[in-house]
């Protein structure tokens, strides 16, 4: 993790890889009308500067704002998840700090992104492991998804299989019984941390980063809409739907 932070940091400070990203972001999302990527000027930029579009929107999070221009609250906060997890699993290039300081929404209700000096990267096979681990949780198949993760990991020292195999069960009964407004995914990951410190696992850094953003994003969606279920907004999307 450590050696994972000093590599996103050296990479923030490049201006240069930073207006790159935002060119790889604004393909991904070109034509959809949900989401507003700024515009850059690569004449004007280098490696010191970062010439980009004006944005004149409002902070995610200001929920009277939000009501004030009469905005559907629960949209909105969809609109947004959905854009996060097609960046994910969709595209494999993520926004890495996706805080309220760096959402915007727009006056017609477009959602944009800022700051692009950290952005996580998935390889296929990064991808169709994550759709695993997806599909297998979602179907509570803890055979399966120690797979995915024994699969996932670097490094990993799992002492009892069987007793791993039953954390990972005692996280499904978790989901299964919380209440819907007790349930977050913060609870959950620190849930699953404690089997990953029990078991030595150690991941590739796009997973700290994308625990980190989906974290994030929660915790915004919560704020402005607190019934939000991330676990339903993700359901759909590993096959494409």
């Amino acid at each position: 993790m450590v050696e994972s932070f000093a590599m996103t940091l050296q990479e923030e400070m490049s201006l240069v890889i930073e207006r790159h990203n935002i060119e790889r972001f604004a393909k991904n999302f070109k034509g959809n009308k949900l989401i507003k990527v700024p515009n850059v000027y690569p004449d004007m930029s280098s490696d010191r500067v970062l010439c980009m579009e004006y944005l004149d929107g409002f902070k995610v999070t200001d929920a009277v704002e939000i009501k004030r221009r009469g905005m559907d609250v629960e949209t909105l906060v969809k609109n947004g998840i959905n854009l996060y997890l097609e960046q994910v699993i969709i595209h494999g290039f993520f926004h890495g700090d996706p805080h309220p300081g760096n959402m915007m929404v727009m006056p017609d209700g477009r959602i944009a992104f800022l700051d692009f000096g950290n952005m996580g990267k998935l390889l296929g096979i990064d991808r169709r492991q994550l759709e695993e681990f997806i599909q297998s949780a979602i179907s509570e198949d803890a055979v399966r998804l120690a797979d995915v993760i024994e699969d996932v990991a670097v490094v990993s020292h799992i002492p009892d299989r069987n007793q791993f195999e039953r954390s990972l069960y005692e996280i499904f009964d978790m989901i299964d019984n919380v209440s819907l407004g007790d349930l977050s995914l913060d609870l959950l990951f620190n849930k699953l941390w404690k089997i990953i410190g029990d078991n030595r696992l150690y991941f590739p850094e796009y997973i700290y980063q994308l625990m980190r953003g989906i974290s994030l994003m929660e915790g915004i969606g919560r704020q402005l809409y607190p019934d939000l279920n991330i676990m339903e907004s993700i359901k759909p999307l590993p096959d494409g739907s």
